[in-house]
């Protein structure tokens, strides 16, 4: 449903986050806002050596995108999801999601820019498309995903595929990950419309769902979820 039809390696622990009181003041906590295609540090990447932490990938590496296809990495970035001396602030707690909801084979944890590719029956019949992207934050209340604040700085690691690519992350779960140059992803409006350049090359049959686009969808995949 979400990528890989089958667990293709093996997995490590899941990792979950503690929690403590949320920072009040964004601008005294000195925050550094991560970029949408980031990924948490400890989250499993599909590789030509198996499944592997995020932050233990070189360039050089191969990852498996959503087509089941092996894309090298070209560079690595890593860097702090927030800086300052006070607690995560609330626009960047991570996204905790439970084993199994997005093809996630062990517990997830997102930040809540990140995209995440659905592919279902249901998302065709709702939207006439094969596949669409999801924002990490508006998946909060559904199915047991909520934000959770770390007890711990949180490290961000970004990837160089050269290009705008979706790759499979913890046994299943499908990934957006923008190149250099990804404008980010366009809406179901945006594409619809007499603009189709607005569209973010790769993925320009594959939008982002509304707010109010994801609440439909997550309610005809789990009525009783939310």
């Amino acid at each position: 449903m979400f990528g890989l039809k089958t667990k293709v390696f093996g997995a490590a622990e899941a990792t979950s986050w503690g929690g403590s009181q949320w920072a009040e003041d964004l601008e005294s906590a000195n925050c550094f806002n991560g970029e949408a295609g980031g990924i948490v540090a400890t989250t499993e990447v599909a590789t030509l050596t198996g499944w592997r932490p995020v932050e233990t990938l070189r360039p050089g590496d191969w990852v498996m995108n959503f087509d089941e296809e092996w894309v090298e990495v070209a560079g690595i970035r890593r860097s702090p999801l927030w800086t300052g001396n006070r607690s995560c602030p609330p626009s960047l707690v991570p996204v905790h999601v439970p084993a199994g909801l997005l093809g996630n084979n062990q517990v997830m944890t997102l930040l809540p820019e990140q995209f995440i590719l659905f592919e279902s029956d249901d998302v065709f019949d709702l939207f006439g498309l094969h596949t669409v992207m999801v924002q990490a934050v508006d998946l909060v209340g559904f199915a047991g995903i909520t934000q959770v604040e770390p007890l711990h700085p949180v490290e961000v690691v970004q990837l160089d595929l050269g290009s705008d690519e979706a790759i499979m992350v913890e046994g299943g779960a499908t990934l957006f990950c923008p190149g250099d140059a990804a404008r980010g992803v366009t809406s179901i409006a945006d594409l619809l419309s007499d603009q189709p350049e607005e569209a973010p090359g790769l993925f320009e049959d594959c939008p982002k769902l509304s707010g109010d686009e994801t609440f439909v969808l997550m309610h005809a995949i789990a009525p009783q979820a939310h």
